[in-house]
């Protein structure tokens, strides 16, 4: 399968469209897929980056930027139709499975000029300031409105995807958080970087707060943009400060990160970076997109939210910093319920190439598995249809998910798709029986996936013990009550009480082996 990028970087655009963009092409690629990139030739352009990382690079006429389209602007709306007409043109006549275009120049206009020659269209976004034709919206930022940011910007049948979960991390960043050991020393190391090109130098204005006596202890790790023009005068100020250190256009940021035991730094992807290595952080609004998600997160005590850029001085980013100091210094800086866990590119990779069914395979569930566990328990659907339809909090959730682990009587597995979770299966024994629970990602329900989910399951349980399996569904739920049935179930009381809330079923492996 071909999937197309239609993405920009520039001085202006900065550097993290295309590095999202890369990291979802190159999960992408490890299942099979075909991935071309499609950009203008501006300055401060990536696209020796795309060819470096081993895909296909065109290029669009012309060397000004697409800007935002304003409707009373027909220059503007000129500009973005001229860019579809090219893009169509770049595309030389093949029909790609997907188109995946992530810029905020682009809207509904470009997306249905282009649909009649794709298959299906991904937007990424997070500005929810102008309508989309597409078949499914990404948008991985943190916002207490979720979905409904969209709801009148997207058709009905569109798929959202969003939230953090969804971040489009390189892969280290999971590898790093599965062997993250946050135990910190009185000697606190403090992780500095606002993206490939910081034109407004926030870079030095963090170095220039740290100047603060009581932040003169803190050993910096300050990473410099391949794009950044204040370079020189960086390394300069840095070689000043001592205990500070430069790393320069760092091939990646997890290992800065994961020595580190807070951060100063931009809004943006890095925000899920952090957060995928348990990193408290001070954040600063770069653009005014990222101001609504700083103070979302803020509000939720998940970081220290300093303000807009233009805003501040390095007195206030003395001020913000020291106060996580403190926080850490009284341990009084607690991790939140998990965000992000580093699989989000491999989530929309399975959106738009989906694992078949005879690939998927079973394994038992490990402690690494606690986030997935979390979020599954959570999902809006799972908790309408339980009985007690309350959120399970993060604290009552890890209680459960140890006492579960460590249980002699219990069989938990989980079930991946290219190493993805993407569902559960519990087994609860006890004398007579076992107790069955199960659940799937929202990522993939509406493939019959619930069945081989099951089915999967009682092969597991069988290879141990042979004894009848009860499930309870939510009277009403016919989806889960299918599922059962599929897998060999049998509904224990057929005639039985017309206001129950519940219903039983069972399933007894004699049966079936007959």
């Amino acid at each position: 399968m071909k999937v197309v990028f239609r993405v920009d970087a520039s001085y202006a655009i900065a550097s993290g469209h295309v590095t999202r963009c890369l990291t979802l092409a190159a999960a992408l690629r490890r299942r099979g897929a075909e991935c071309v990139f499609i950009s203008r030739q501006v300055s401060g352009n990536l696209l020796a980056r795309v060819v470096a990382a081993g895909f296909e690079q065109r290029v669009l006429p012309g060397q000004h930027e697409l800007l935002a389209v304003s409707e009373t602007s027909e220059e503007s709306r000129k500009s973005l139709i001229d860019d579809a007409m090219n893009t169509i043109k770049a595309l030389g006549g093949e029909r790609p499975g997907w188109m995946v275009v992530d810029h905020y120049a682009i809207d509904s206009e470009w997306e249905r000029l282009l649909q009649p020659h794709i298959d299906e269209i991904l937007v990424i976004d997070d500005l929810a300031n102008r309508a989309h034709q597409c078949d499914v919206l990404l948008d991985q930022n943190f916002s207490l409105l979720g979905e409904q940011r969209y709801a009148d910007l997207v058709r009905h049948d569109t798929r959202l995807l969003c939230g953090p979960r969804y971040a489009l991390l390189q892969p280290e960043f999971a590898r790093y958080r599965a062997t993250l050991d946050r135990q910190r020393s009185s000697a606190l190391r403090a992780f500095v970087s606002f993206g490939g090109s910081d034109l407004d130098n926030l870079t030095g204005l963090t170095i220039e707060a740290f100047l603060a006596p009581d932040l003169a202890d803190i050993a910096l790790d300050v990473a410099i943009g391949r794009n950044n023009p204040h370079r020189d005068a960086l390394e300069q100020l840095i070689a000043r400060r001592p205990g500070a250190r430069a790393h320069v256009a760092p091939e990646s940021l997890a290992p800065l990160m994961a020595r580190a035991d807070f951060a100063v730094g931009a809004g943006g992807t890095t925000t899920w970076e952090r957060f995928c290595l348990d990193l408290p952080s001070v954040v600063i609004a770069l653009a005014q997109n990222q101001v609504q998600t700083g103070e979302s997160l803020d509000a939720t005590s998940r970081i220290e939210y300093a303000g807009y850029w233009s805003d501040l001085t390095a007195s206030d980013l003395s001020t913000a910093a020291i106060r996580v100091v403190t926080g850490l210094k009284r341990d009084e800086v607690s991790s939140p319920e998990p965000l992000v866990d580093g699989l989000g590119a491999d989530r929309v990779a399975e959106v738009m190439t989906p694992t078949q069914s005879s690939a998927l395979v079973m394994r038992p569930a490990t402690l690494a598995d606690i986030d997935s566990y979390y979020w599954w328990v959570n999902d809006a659907e799972v908790r309408r249809q339980s009985l007690s339809t309350a959120p399970v909090s993060w604290v009552e959730h890890e209680h459960w998910f140890a006492s579960k682990m460590a249980a002699d009587d219990t069989l938990m597995l989980v079930l991946e798709a290219n190493d993805l979770p993407i569902g559960q299966v519990r087994f609860d024994v006890a004398e007579g029986g076992a107790v069955l629970d199960y659940s799937l990602d929202t990522i993939v329900r509406g493939r019959g996936l619930g069945e081989t989910l099951v089915r999967k399951g009682l092969e597991q349980l069988s290879q141990s013990t042979s004894i009848a399996v009860s499930a309870t569904v939510r009277t009403g739920n016919g989806a889960s009550a299918a599922t059962l049935t599929a897998a060999g179930f049998q509904l224990a009381h057929p005639d039985g009480d017309a206001e129950a809330k519940e219903d039983l079923y069972r399933f007894e492996p004699a049966l079936v082996d007959q």
